[in-house]
C-alpha cells in the first residue's frame, strides 16, 4: 500500500483485469493460499515445535523440486547440488529424523496427574457469627 502511489504516478493506472485474469486471482488467493495455510495449520497441530521449525527452510526445496519435476523447469547442476545439500542439511539438523513425539490422548504411556492435595477449606465465620 505504500508504493501504490509511486507507481501510479510513475506507471499510470492499470488496465482493467478480464474475467480470466480475476479468475486466476481468486485462484491463487481462495484456493493457492487457503490450501496452504490449512495444510500448514494442521501440520502445526500436530507436529512439535522443534520439528516445525525445520518445515520453513524446506517450502523453497519443495517448491523447486516440483517445478522442475512437475512443470518442467530449469535445474541448472548448480542449482541441484544446493538443493542436495540444502535437504542433507535440513536432514542433518533433526528436521527429517526428530525423535520429538506428541503424546495424544490416546496414547497409552499417557499418565493421568495426581490432583494437588490441599487442605480442606474451612468455612469462614462472619462478624455476627463470632
Amino acid at each position: 500500500m505504500l508504493l501504490l502511489p509511486v507507481a501510479l504516478v510513475a506507471e499510470g493506472a492499470p488496465p482493467a483485469i478480464s474475467v480470466r485474469g480475476a479468475v486466476g486471482y481468486a485462484w491463487l488467493g481462495l484456493i493457492g493460499t487457503g490450501a496452504a495455510y490449512l495444510a500448514w495449520t494442521y501440520g502445526a497441530c500436530r507436529l512439535g515445535p522443534a520439528t516445525l521449525a525445520y518445515l520453513a527452510p524446506v517450502s523453497p526445496l519443495v517448491a523447486a523440486a516440483l517445478g522442475w519435476v512437475v512443470l518442467g523447469e530449469g535445474l541448472t547442476p548448480l542449482g541441484l547440488a544446493g538443493l542436495g545439500v540444502a535437504v542433507a542439511a535440513t536432514a542433518t539438523g533433526g528436521g527429517l529424523g526428530a525423535t520429538e513425539r506428541r503424546r495424544g490422548p490416546t496414547d497409552p504411556t499417557r499418565t493421568r496427574r495426581e490432583p494437588r492435595r490441599t487442605r480442606p477449606r474451612t468455612r469462614r465465620r462472619t462478624l455476627r457469627e463470632a
